[in-house]
């Protein structure tokens, strides 16, 4: 369903407040309903508020009350012309959700003779040249969607007939005959006017089976590639850029909430997760950097099932890398291009991260064989150490030997030295000298007798 407004279903209420404005709202997200009105319409919107605004300046009667009283009277007054002045009807019906449409382009002759001919909505005395024009924006609207049920909301006389409950004949005459399966009707006021209501029911979790999955897959990805808006805005880059999301591998389900349709059938939320490969055409970079890679990815998808199949709102397909999460156990990453995951928010910044964690492993890398061979160096000084201080010891062993031996061999010579003296004695001339407690004869040593035999061989020598 299509709706148009004409400026006095706008101006009573211009900030678009209400009830009546929350369904229209709401009708508008659920796309059952789209708003249209004519840029010539905004302008006299934004006239009439500000003419209104002005009209509620302060009264002459004002000046006969307290200081206090005017004082604060006009402080209102002087809010209320600033508001007026800033009002903006654009940027408030945008808001809200409505389309603004530029002026119909239709020939001056034309125009002037449907005002001769006093053609609806020209009045008896050719006046009506805006309403005209807005009436030609619906006729356009009628010719691109001759399907669509059209209503119009306009208090105008112009346009009503002569009880003033429902469009003029001739202009329903008029636009019937471009309307193929739509229809026309005429309000007066937005209170009239009932949104459409695209859903029977609140929206539920649900959970679809691999069957249903794998339509979607097929859906989303008609000819091999995924159709979304542009995918430099659904993957976050800076720039507008080629870019292609297709081979999607097995998917998993996230999440999914349904709805049931009034006229039948389930409208869909549904967000998938699988690997693809996501390539990028980057005018000012090699070719061979423009091959892709595959990337882990949530695809959020909004569609209608119904008889007829499925039904993709490729406008409001949503595009992201997948979360990261790796558990402890599962620290080893399969060669196999479907089992990488994303490490950033988004497919511009994650090949451009995986290039910066490329140069910060091989940093990393370095830096690690670095101290690996810091570390090996230190280990073989303290190994060549350790061997000085063997040698060092093994050197000293061998000094502590040598000097074994020289003590040894000074023993020995010592030893043969004293032998031939010793043996010149004969034993029967050896003393013996008696015990005290005991009469055994000692014997007394070799040298101790060698030493007095030489002591009496130097008296006689004297004597």
């Amino acid at each position: 369903m299509i709706l148009v407004l004409d400026a006095n279903a706008v101006v009573p209420n211009p900030e678009l407040q209400g009830s009546a404005w929350k369904d229209i709202t709401t009708a508008i997200r659920d796309g059952a309903l789209s708003v249209v009105v004519p840029k010539i319409v905004a302008a006299e919107i934004e006239g009439s508020v500000r003419k209104n605004r002005r009209d509620q300046r302060p009264k002459s009667d004002v000046h006969r009350a307290p200081e206090a009283v005017r004082q604060a009277v006009q402080e209102a007054a002087d809010e209320v012309e600033r508001w007026a002045e800033n009002y903006d009807a654009v940027i408030f019906l945008e808001a809200g959700g409505v389309t603004i449409r530029d002026t119909p382009t239709v020939p001056h002759d034309e125009v002037a003779q449907r005002a001769i001919d006093r053609i609806r909505p020209f009045n008896e005395k050719g006046g009506g040249y805006r309403d005209t024009l807005h009436w030609y924006t619906v006729l356009d609207i009628a010719r691109e969607h001759p399907e669509e049920d059209l209503v119009f909301v306009s208090q105008d006389a112009a346009y009503q007939n002569s009880s003033r409950d429902d469009l003029h004949p001739d202009l329903r005459a008029e636009v019937e005959a471009i309307l193929t399966t739509g229809t026309i009707a005429l309000y007066a006021t937005l209170k009239e006017f009932v949104p459409p209501q695209k859903y029977a029911g609140d929206e539920d979790r649900v959970f679809p089976d691999e069957e249903h999955l794998n339509k979607l897959v097929t859906a989303l990805f008609p000819d091999g590639k995924l159709h979304a808006p542009e995918l430099w805005i659904a993957l976050d880059l800076g720039d507008p850029v080629d870019a292609d999301v297709s081979e999607p591998g097995t998917h998993e389900l996230v999440w999914s909430f349904a709805r049931e349709l009034v006229g039948g059938g389930r409208s869909y939320r549904t967000r998938i997760r699988m690997t693809a490969r996501v390539a990028f055409d980057w005018i000012d970079w090699p070719d061979d950097d423009d091959e892709g890679s595959y990337q882990e990815l949530d695809i959020t998808a909004w569609y209608t099932v119904d008889e007829a199949g499925f039904h993709i709102d490729q406008d409001r397909t949503n595009l992201q890398p997948a979360p990261v999460y790796t558990p402890p156990e599962l620290t080893l990453i399969s060669s196999s291009p479907w089992n990488k995951r994303t490490l950033t928010s988004s497919a511009f910044t994650l090949w451009k991260n995986q290039q910066l964690t490329n140069i910060a492993r091989s940093t990393a890398e370095s830096a690690g064989l670095a101290k690996i061979s810091d570390d090996f160096a230190r280990r073989v000084a303290d190994s060549a150490g350790l061997a000085k201080i063997s040698d060092e010891y093994a050197r000293r062993l061998a000094d502590s030997a040598g000097l074994e031996r020289i003590g040894a061999e000074i023993a020995r010579r010592g030893a043969e030295s004293v032998a031939p003296a010793s043996s010149s004695v004969p034993d029967s001339t050896r003393p013996e000298v008696q015990s005290d407690a005991e009469d055994e004869p000692v014997q007394v040593d070799d040298a101790t007798a060698v030493t007095d035999d030489a002591s009496d061989e130097d008296h006689q020598t004297d004597a």
